[in-house]
């Protein structure tokens, strides 16, 4: 019987650690609140508002990463909590990109391109937003992942759940422009 309740004991002490040591794996918290300077921990993804990336990106010019999203999209928040706090994907898109949260449904007025694009159906049904529209082709799926060169010239929207093994070859593919010389295909065979 005491044997029993050691191998118990012992059993529930390493099945606490190994708990703990998952939660220290290669998990960090997404910064909530837009950054607009530089911030000195690589591990997190320095987001920006859209108007604030179109001005920095004036001055120094980057490609942009667009996660667009919806706050009702179950798979969205998923992305957000295990893909956007995975340390790997946050050095790449840190690295290569000005990192954008768009809401499809949200009220922000963006100027673009010599465009204002602004939600004239906030807050109703189907109430999607135009510029959201406009990245997506009108094929409005969520998660979507746009990317988009220096110029806002568009590269490619991914749509979909993306897992950090699966968003990390197309973050380095836009980012190292290796798509100007292979295909995806190419790139991710030797990747």
């Amino acid at each position: 019987m005491k044997q029993t309740m050691l191998l118990c004991l012992a059993i529930t002490l390493s099945t606490c650690t190994l708990a703990q040591k998952v939660k220290k794996s290669k998990k960090v918290k997404t910064t909530p609140t837009i950054a607009v300077a530089e911030v000195a921990n690589n591990d997190v993804i320095k987001w920006y508002s859209m108007q604030q990336a179109l001005e920095l990106n004036k001055k120094a010019p980057r490609k942009f990463i667009i996660d667009v999203y919806t706050d009702w999209c179950g798979w969205c928040k998923v992305m957000d909590k295990s893909t956007f706090t995975d340390t790997s994907v946050a050095h790449l898109i840190n690295k290569y990109y000005y990192a954008v949260k768009f809401n499809a449904e949200g009220n922000d007025a963006i100027v673009m391109q010599g465009k204002t694009f602004t939600n004239a159906n906030y807050g109703k049904r189907g109430g999607t937003h135009p510029l959201a529209q406009s990245l997506l082709s009108g094929k409005m799926s969520y998660p979507t992942t746009v990317y988009l060169d220096e110029t806002l010239g568009m590269l490619s929207p991914v749509a979909g759940y993306l897992k950090p093994e699966d968003i990390n070859p197309i973050l380095k593919y836009f980012g190292t422009m290796a798509y100007k010389t292979q295909s995806f295909e190419e790139f991710k065979k030797r990747y």
